[in-house]
């Protein structure tokens, strides 16, 4: 199962309905079908701010994933809301901005059906833990002592370029981070 399938399968993104239509490469994007029980209103249709967040923070995870093959729980999200979402569907995408040993950051676009700009936002997501941890800690850990030699990882960070158009300088600077991040594999990595 792809990144994509197994965070549209998340239980929480099942209950609100949103779908991650793709994630690859520290790019995914997603959409929510809006419905009345998304509203925050009982006289008109305006969706609540909450799932529009909710949004942003699961296609901005999806991106962080597709890059890291790894869990990253949200550190930080910082949305700015620029229209009231009242249709009856929230596109987003979501590009890495930053990957470094432990963290990344991630942008993300809000917009309705029509390509109208509804919400922009920036999360950090944890993408590492100490040696013989994963991101979420000791939880959930397996053994890999047999699997993996212990190598201390670098204190890192590729940025990746700012315009989506360039693509192969993009899949460049995130090959360079899979590199630097397999020479330097931590015991507990998920890396399928």
């Amino acid at each position: 199962m792809n990144v994509a399938d197994r965070l549209s399968r998340m239980p929480f993104s099942e209950h609100l309905g949103i779908e991650v239509l793709e994630a690859d490469a520290g790019y995914a994007r997603g959409r929510l079908k809006l419905d009345d029980v998304h509203s925050s209103s009982r006289e008109r249709f305006i969706a609540h701010g909450g799932v529009t967040y909710a949004l942003a923070d699961t296609i901005g995870g999806a991106a962080a994933i597709s890059a890291t093959l790894d869990v990253t729980p949200t550190i930080d999200m910082r949305i700015d809301y620029l229209a009231p979402a009242n249709g009856d569907l929230l596109l987003a995408e979501a590009e890495l901005r930053r990957n470094c040993g432990t963290v990344t950051t991630v942008e993300v676009e809000i917009t309705d059906g029509d390509g109208e700009p509804i919400a922009v936002a920036r999360g950090t997501f944890k993408t590492g833990g100490a040696d013989g941890e994963t991101a979420w800690g000791t939880a959930g850990r397996r053994d890999t002592s047999s699997e993996q030699a212990t190598r201390p990882r670098p204190d890192c960070c590729v940025a990746l370029p700012r315009t989506a158009g360039d693509s192969s300088q993009r899949t460049r600077a995130l090959v360079s981070a899979s590199v630097i991040n397999s020479t330097f594999s931590r015991p507990g990595r998920r890396d399928t």
